[in-house]
């Protein structure tokens, strides 16, 4: 709403184009760097995110940040490689970092990585050198794909409403007891350990 009554205008609903328009008017109203108008909307953003911002005009510079979301770095002969997980960039390189939560970084062409985090403190750069083949990655260390994706179920459910349910989160129940509404309580992504083990002795 505040960016709606600023001038801006969406043409989505989307929580993406949201983020931009908020992170170019942090930009603009308060003469900051790219990478402070970053980290202070994400101040502002509730959930899980993996995002990658370039600005027109300086393309030799990306910001990326991560919460919840997997994001890896692949260090390279004078270029960067931003990715999800490592299996992507294997290829090309196989120095990698692994970002942290809360963590922004800034890969530009003629500067060394730099790491920090929502608060613009120096976040140490632990550089990985990856031993496995692009194959044996794919594979998590599982003999074949199939083990693997029965046993990361429990991983997958929780990453997927991880950043999505906060801790005291209420709805309303339209089925209530003798037809009332009910207020039930929306359980967080940590609550979710029974059914983390539950699936993992399905998968046995």
């Amino acid at each position: 709403e505040a960016l709606i009554e600023n001038g801006y205008t969406f043409k989505s609903d989307t929580d993406t184009e949201v983020l931009v328009n908020l992170i170019e008017y942090i930009r603009t109203s308060n003469n900051c760097t790219l990478l402070e108008a970053v980290q202070q909307a994400l101040k502002q953003v509730i959930g899980a995110y993996a995002i990658a911002v370039v600005e027109k005009g300086n393309q030799d510079q990306i910001i990326a940040a991560r919460r919840s979301s997997p994001m890896v770095i692949g260090i390279g002969d004078k270029e960067f490689f931003l990715a999800s997980d490592a299996a992507s960039i294997v290829e090309y390189t196989d120095k990698i970092v692994y970002v942290n939560d809360g963590e922004v970084v800034v890969m530009d062409r003629n500067h060394p990585l730099k790491i920090v985090t929502l608060d613009n403190q120096e976040s140490k750069i632990d550089i990985k050198k990856l031993q496995l083949s692009i194959s044996q990655l794919e594979k998590g260390g599982y003999p074949h794909f199939m083990l693997k994706e029965i046993f990361e179920q429990p991983k997958t459910i929780v990453d997927c409403i991880r950043g999505r349910s906060q801790p005291r989160d209420v709805r309303r129940d339209p089925v209530g007891h003798h037809g009332q509404p009910r207020a039930v309580s929306q359980r967080p992504a940590h609550h979710l350990r029974g059914l983390r083990h539950l699936v993992a002795r399905i998968a046995h």
